[in-house]
């Protein structure tokens, strides 16, 4: 596999973070039906959970999801961009997330998030309280044209939003492992 990093030095301390990731760069030139992202093992390196990072534990209740994590699918209005897949790095599945032509045949971002979208906005997510970790995992990416995927985490403190630490991925036929180190100015107090 082939490592890399993103060190991050946060200006505020959070009380808790969002991992999200897109199939393609939204305001991004390449967005491209057809673009996917295998994703696999999410984990922090400290003893922090990602609550199902493995992508074992799925529910069926509108659509396959990963528990504990939110996409467009969970409406059920749209083309399935989250998909369960046995092409897993760990484990028996990994997540599969796909940019695909919906909304009346426009590109539109495949994306999933263990935060929820409410009213155009990040919301939830889970509690945080180290000042030093890295958000690490596996990946594959398969672009379409000149398109990238994105993966992240969005830091809060008080319902509001301090800080983003993320990173452009490209195209990887085999499992890749990433990290994305950051460093917290204060211990979150949740």
């Amino acid at each position: 596999y082939t490592s890399f990093q993103m060190p991050l030095t946060l200006s505020a301390m959070p009380d808790s973070v969002i991992i999200a990731v897109g199939s393609s760069l939204a305001d991004g030139p390449g967005l491209a039906d057809g673009s996917w992202i295998l994703l696999d093992d999410l984990a922090f390196d400290s003893p922090n959970p990602i609550p199902n990072g493995d992508f074992e534990t799925w529910s069926t209740s509108v659509r396959t999801e990963p528990i504990g994590w939110s996409s467009p699918d969970m409406y059920g209005d749209t083309a399935e961009v989250v998909t369960r897949t046995t092409d897993a790095i760990t484990g028996q599945f990994a997540a599969s997330i796909e940019t695909q032509a919906i909304f009346g045949g426009q590109d539109t971002m495949g994306y999933m998030t263990s935060g929820v979208f409410s009213g155009g906005n990040q919301a939830g997510g889970q509690p945080y309280s180290l000042t030093t970790d890295t958000l690490c995992g596996y990946y594959k990416y398969n672009g379409v044209g000149s398109d990238s995927a994105i993966i992240g985490a969005v830091f809060f403190q008080g319902g509001i939003l301090t800080n983003v630490a993320a990173i452009v991925l490209n195209d990887q036929a085999s499992y890749t492992y990433f990290e994305i180190p950051f460093q917290l100015p204060s211990a979150p107090d949740t």
